[in-house]
């Protein structure tokens, strides 16, 4: 899940922190309400893009800006939102039409500072480390120094400039840092690992089918909404027991191992889409600590409204 959102995405997510939810879900209700009767409103559009980014509901947030993208088709902002909610619709991975709005985006705006994060991010995750650097090195000097998401984009150089074996360099250090940060460890099996087993329950059984997708994920009890590590399997290969590790971290710094508490679920999706439906299966374990030796059992017993 990219750390860094479009600077649009982050100021939605504060205009809305301090009410209600059910406020806030009305609010948006009400925009798409009036959209659907004035569709070809760009700003509105693009303000429900934000708003669904704010309440982490990526898909409908893509479809939000998809939207807007039409109405604005050469408008980077627009398409590195899009790209970006796509990603984190589909577990941060960037592949396929977001991979291009991205490469898009970069060619109408060479520094946009979304943009740079996600093909940054998708060049380390595909292991082009030297691309990665050479991107987010764009991307610093237009980050808060010594801010979190400068200290992201720097962890991620340097653990990029370990892989490939070469010093790690002062550039790639917050600007505002007083002393130098320790490098953090890269996220690999060798980390701190959570066991679950995951269990249908019965009176549940008859409401899945065997091709449903089932996601296993741990999110920070305290923290960011997105999964530090997922595992992605089948209806049919209930019951099942996995391992969580820090290889399946979606960048170095939101790793398993970097929080105190988690919180594991499974949930059954039939759309195979990672954001939460209604009609969807689920259960939930206890805020646990990473690296327990306990298992974690949990039965998918819930269904989503």
């Amino acid at each position: 899940i990219p750390l860094l959102q479009s600077g649009a995405a982050a100021q939605a997510t504060s205009a809305t922190a301090d009410k209600p939810v059910g406020t806030v879900e009305e609010m948006v209700a009400g925009l798409a309400a009036r959209l659907e009767r004035q569709p070809d409103d760009l700003k509105g559009w693009t303000m429900l893009g934000r708003s669904y980014m704010a309440l982490s509901r990526w898909g409908e947030a893509a479809t939000a800006y998809a939207r807007a993208v039409q109405l604005s088709p050469n408008n980077a902002t627009l398409m590195a939102g899009q790209a970006e909610a796509m990603a984190l619709s589909q577990n941060g991975q960037l592949t396929g039409e977001s991979a291009a709005l991205v490469a898009k985006a970069l060619q109408l705006e060479p520094n946009n500072p979304t943009a740079l994060w996600l093909n940054g991010n998708m060049q380390f995750r595909n292991g082009n480390y030297a691309e990665a650097i050479a991107v987010l090195e764009k991307l610093s000097p237009q980050l808060t120094p010594g801010g979190k998401d400068a200290e992201a984009v720097a962890q991620i150089i340097r653990e990029a400039q370990t892989r490939l074996g070469i010093p790690v360099t002062a550039k790639s250090m917050p600007a505002a840092a007083t002393v130098p940060m320790p490098a953090q460890p890269a996220a690999s099996p060798g980390g701190k690992t959570l066991s679950v087993t995951v269990n249908l329950a019965p009176s549940l059984a008859a409401r899945a089918a065997a091709e449903d997708t089932v996601f296993v994920y741990a999110r920070a009890a305290q923290g960011p909404r997105m999964p530090l590590a997922i595992v992605r399997k089948q209806v049919k290969d209930l019951p099942l027991s996995v391992t969580l590790d820090d290889s399946m971290a979606m960048s170095p710094a939101a790793a398993l191992s970097k929080f105190p508490q988690v919180v594991v679920s499974a949930r059954i999706s039939k759309s195979g889409n990672a954001m939460p439906q209604s009609g969807d299966l689920s259960g939930t374990s206890e805020p646990v600590a990473p690296g327990q030796p306990e298992n974690i059992a949990i039965t998918i017993d819930s269904v989503t409204p």
